[in-house]
């Protein structure tokens, strides 16, 4: 069962004669009361301060959505300020029927602020502004909570941060961008209560932010989520609510900002869903600590005291284990008897006003479960190194450049580090490329199998191609009823290595192979057992060279007289490759090179005449000497003796350029480029 944070919104009805001439609303500034008149032109007011939340309960009133300082758009651009404002669950209990009251104000100034008319937008929560002029307009939101009968006695008001729209001549592309999130941690069982009649659940928010470089762009975001069952996001105000069934998980809030020349950019950041608590798992003997989830902070009049339960496994039971302020709780050391028991957390906050009168509310997180391991599971690590017996490379984790025929030697060091739990019937898969053919296996010094052929049947060995993986996998098995601790079972502390050597199988494309050994058994209970070992990656090539040529182009041009020099389209510039280039070659000797040379470029038309365009084709240096295609190759590049080939990126007045010495013939021209990797020069 899940417990329920309240939010008490009740509706007290009031049946009041009166005369409202002028709406007044109260306000306390430095401890003295005063009167703010309904006015249609005023200063700026103080900003206030963003709310304080704690485990969904608001201490204070405030914005947890407004606009940044500054806002950049164009001309004739529409822009729209989002915000979204609440009270202190004090201040709703005071005024329980209270609503807010929307009023924007705008300044040309900074100084003076004039109410923005209600048929601009004025009186809603949101303001879209579309600017006709250049220049900066400020902007400020009021909201007022009250009702016909308050009579401004309980309201509340609150006010944005100064809002900056500047308006510029032309339109700024982002360069990079980054978001962020008010809270990285959203509460799912959150209840209000309606006059106390009813409850209903609400969802838990927090607002999504951006960062641009430059701070000046002028593009637009939108949000998405990557699991709406859990936290949905609006996308266009970036606020990001929780679901309302309970459920937990963790979501992804992606942001895709469009710049106004149409490219995109985006970022993202998670948020978990929860109650509050964490179920939490521990072994026999050891601690466990639950932790309240969420940013938490206080204001100066507002009080905080936690009481944690702890909920037998039965839930016959309840019973308080600590009071005090601690936003966790730390059980003593467990037994076995703890395991399926519960813990939850009750929060009590307290509030008061200047005349010492306290108002208190409480809420309560999710019943997380203690997991305590049996006594039978051991705790097996395992360490792997590789090495590749052909280079000579070793590592505990990667191998890089393995080619065919190479013999490759992984060792498996398993230690069952438990002393209350040891393992029988033990498996070890460990996973290795398909098609490799298995030579030698040792497990602790002992040779199982040589040269492929079983020599020692202590352990059962197999290799079997799976299917759903894509890889074969080498088994090592313990005999059926073999004994405690020999073959590849376990006693308390027991140490097992083992160690394949296996040939690789031809490899005709680049690939890369990811895996982990597993090993399984039953424990000291007769209950199945399993864990993985670290993960490895073998990254193998084909030992030759491989190159991937962009295609270029020179653009779409005018006719005019005159020689002319064309650069090539952005395509294929920096950081772009003009050509990728993979040399995996082992064993390098001399000096390699990187040759290109080009056909005539050949007009393309209907009537097949292949007419030449009169032009030269040329390769610039980046100091600007260059060589001409049309006297045959052109080195592009030349490595030092013994060293591989990269890649070939060009700036934009360097590489190739096209040269026209006279006014072409219209048309659409053609040629055909030639890359050509030259070794041991």
């Amino acid at each position: 069962m899940r417990c329920k944070f309240k939010r008490i919104v009740a509706a007290i009805l009031c049946a009041v004669t009166f005369f409202c001439l002028i709406k007044v609303t109260s306000t306390l500034s430095d401890g003295n009361f005063q009167l703010q008149y309904d006015v249609s032109a005023a200063s700026a007011k103080t900003p206030t301060d963003p709310p304080i939340k704690i485990i969904g309960i608001w201490l204070t009133s405030g914005y947890d959505l407004q606009p940044d300082t500054d806002n950049y758009t164009t001309v004739n651009n529409p822009i729209t300020l989002y915000t979204n404002a609440g009270r202190s669950i004090f201040s709703t209990l005071l005024s329980l029927t209270a609503s807010p009251h929307y009023q924007w104000y705008s300044s040309t100034d900074g100084l003076i602020y004039s109410k923005v008319s209600s048929s601009n937008g004025g009186t809603d929560k949101n303001l879209t502004i579309n600017p006709s002029t250049i220049g900066t307009k400020y902007y400020q939101l009021w909201t007022d909570w009250y009702t016909l009968v308050s009579w401004g006695l309980f309201d509340t008001t609150a006010y944005t941060n100064v809002i900056n729209v500047h308006t510029l001549s032309d339109p700024i592309n982002a360069k990079s961008m980054t978001v962020s999130s008010g809270s990285n941690y959203l509460y799912n069982n959150l209840t209000s209560s309606l006059s106390g009649l009813f409850t209903y659940p609400t969802a838990d928010t927090t607002s999504m932010h951006t960062n641009t470089i430059p701070n000046n762009a002028t593009g637009t975001v939108k949000w998405y989520s990557s699991d709406s069952s859990i936290a949905s996001v609006d996308e266009n105000t970036g606020v990001v609510s929780s679901n309302t069934d309970g459920k937990d998980g963790t979501v992804t809030i992606r942001g895709v900002y469009t710049n106004p020349d149409g490219t995109t950019l985006s970022d993202s950041t998670k948020i978990k869903v929860g109650g509050g608590l964490d179920d939490e798992t521990t072994s026999v003997g050891d601690k466990a600590t639950f932790t309240l989830q969420g940013s938490y902070s206080s204001a100066g009049n507002v009080s905080t005291s936690i009481e944690w339960h702890r909920v037998s496994a039965d839930g016959k039971s309840d019973t308080v284990v600590s009071k005090g302020s601690s936003l966790s709780y730390t059980t003593a050391a467990t037994t076995l008897s703890d395991d399926g028991t519960y813990y939850y957390a009750k929060v009590k906050v307290s509030q008061s006003d200047s005349t010492g009168k306290i108002s208190t509310q409480t809420g309560q997180t999710n019943k997380a479960k203690l997991n305590v391991l049996t006594k039978g599971d051991p705790d097996i690590s395992q360490k792997i190194e590789l090495a590749d017996t052909q280079t000579g490379a070793d590592s505990d984790s990667v191998l890089n450049n393995v080619m065919t025929g190479d013999q490759l030697v992984l060792s498996d060091t398993l230690t069952n580090k438990s002393s209350t739990g040891t393992l029988a019937n033990g498996k070890l898969v460990i996973p290795i490329r398909k098609g490799s053919t298995l030579q030698t296996v040792a497990l602790d010094n002992t040779i199982l199998m040589l040269k492929g052929t079983m020599i020692n049947n202590s352990v059962n060995i197999t290799q079997d191609y799976n299917s759903n993986k894509g890889y074969d996998e080498v088994i090592l098995s313990s005999p059926t009823n073999s004994g405690s601790g020999s073959a590849l079972n376990f006693d308390l502390n027991q140490k097992h290595t083992v160690e394949i050597f296996y040939k690789i199988a031809k490899v005709d494309t680049k690939e890369t192979l990811t895996t982990a050994p597993t090993i399984s058994g039953t424990n000291s209970d007769s209950e199945n057992y399993s864990s993985n070992g670290p993960f490895t990656t073998i990254n193998f090539a084909t030992g030759g060279i491989s190159l991937d040529p962009s295609d270029i182009s020179f653009g779409s041009h005018l006719q005019q007289p005159g020689a002319k020099l064309f650069d090539r389209t952005k395509a294929t510039n920096s950081p772009n490759n003009v050509l990728t280039v993979d040399d995996s070659r082992r064993g390098i000797d001399g000096k390699s090179q990187i040759q290109i040379s080009s056909t005539p470029l050949y007009k393309k038309d209907t009537d097949n005449t292949n007419q030449v365009l009169d032009s030269d084709l040329r390769y610039y240096d980046p100091d600007g000497t260059y060589s001409s295609l049309a006297d045959g190759s052109v080195v592009i590049e030349s490595t030092a003796s013994g060293s591989p080939l990269s890649s070939i990126t060009w700036i934009p007045t360097a590489g190739l350029r096209l040269y026209l010495p006279n006014e072409p013939t219209s048309g659409s021209y053609t040629g055909t480029i030639t890359w050509s990797a030259i070794t041991s020069v």
